[in-house]
């Protein structure tokens, strides 16, 4: 009888605990993020990673931006070849804005069967997922693949976003240092056993190893081998990008290709490429969306979620992430 009682007394704990942490976990994002819900089942803006990864992980619909759109399989038409953290989601608003449908790779972390097409290397595979789902465009995840897939997809047009390399390597710098370093909150246990978590973590993980072919390199880029935000992590990740940029610039017909410098091109650009009309273009720059901010609020709630579950008698299932630092 004593053991009926204490283990009801625990499975009671249990079930407290998780709800103060998952309450905990939503009052920071209520607090640290933009409630600005663009989609009216949705309680945090849309428009951000920050916002879709909240809305996903707490059951919100954000719509067609993690879920496929309703529409029949579509040819990949537009592809993004410039390394992660160059200003894609930004890119994204603007292709959504003037009628297109492009996958960014902060929806496909939630999509288990995307992920693996990451772990498996597969070019084909990610096309067919894409265009499988009604897409016309890939962005970020897709773009390590974007030679490969231009050999299926020989029409399609190659945007490449310009931007100072040392910013962008600060920029890459900071998502490692926020989310993804060993020890940082969102790759800590037990945020990590929450349910999709642990994909979400497997496709970050492998887009960055995709980014960094070498190992060596890969494992400094993720704070492994060398100190997160360091001059020598800086330097490994300057040295990569400047590498992939020569790499695709060379390799992708000019006719197909547009550089798109960040913070300065904008609608009339991308229109002019894409061959949309002048009247149907919107005027302006892009929307400027996914900052240090707003990756704050994704680390800040983890940190929260993993200290109040910590601070309670409560032995919880350790769920072990793969080996993510040396694959």
């Amino acid at each position: 009888m004593t053991s009926t009682v204490t283990g009801s007394r625990w499975a009671f704990l249990h079930r407290c605990s998780t709800a103060v942490a998952l309450l905990l976990t939503l009052l920071s994002s209520v607090l640290c993020a933009p409630i600005a819900a663009t989609h009216d089942d949705s309680f945090l803006s849309c428009d951000t990673s920050a916002g879709r990864g909240a809305n996903a992980f707490f059951g919100f619909d954000c719509g067609a931006r993690t879920q496929a759109p309703e529409a029949p399989s579509s040819e990949l038409n537009v592809l993004l070849a410039s390394a992660p953290r160059s200003g894609s989601s930004s890119l994204r608003l603007a292709l959504e804005t003037i009628g297109r449908k492009p996958l960014h790779g902060a929806d496909m972390l939630f999509m288990p069967d995307a992920v693996e097409t990451l772990v498996h290397r597969d070019a084909a595979a990610l096309l067919n997922f894409t265009e499988s789902r009604g897409f016309d465009g890939g962005l970020e995840f897709h773009t390590w693949a974007v030679l490969d897939i231009l050999k299926l997809r020989p029409n399609a047009k190659v945007l490449f976003i310009a931007r100072d390399v040392h910013a962008h390597a600060r920029s890459f710098q900071t998502l490692v240092d926020l989310m993804l370093k060993p020890g940082a909150p969102t790759a800590s246990f037990p945020f990590t056993s929450l349910p999709g978590v642990r994909t979400m973590l497997s496709g970050m993980y492998q887009i960055q190893r995709l980014t960094f072919p070498d190992l060596n390199d890969y494992r400094c880029a993720v704070a492994v081998t060398c100190d997160s935000m360091s001059d020598e992590q800086h330097r490994t990740i300057v040295r990569v990008l400047e590498h992939w940029s020569r790499t695709v610039l060379a390799a992708v017909p000019a006719g197909q290709l547009r550089t798109l410098r960040l913070g300065i091109d904008g609608y009339a650009q991308l229109c002019e490429f894409l061959g949309v009309p002048e009247g149907d273009c919107p005027e302006g720059s892009f929307p400027l969306v996914n900052s240090r901010g707003e990756l704050q609020t994704i680390s800040m709630a983890a940190y929260v979620f993993n200290m109040a579950a910590r601070v309670t008698p409560v032995s919880y299932t350790h769920l072990t992430l793969p080996t993510i630092y040396s694959v």
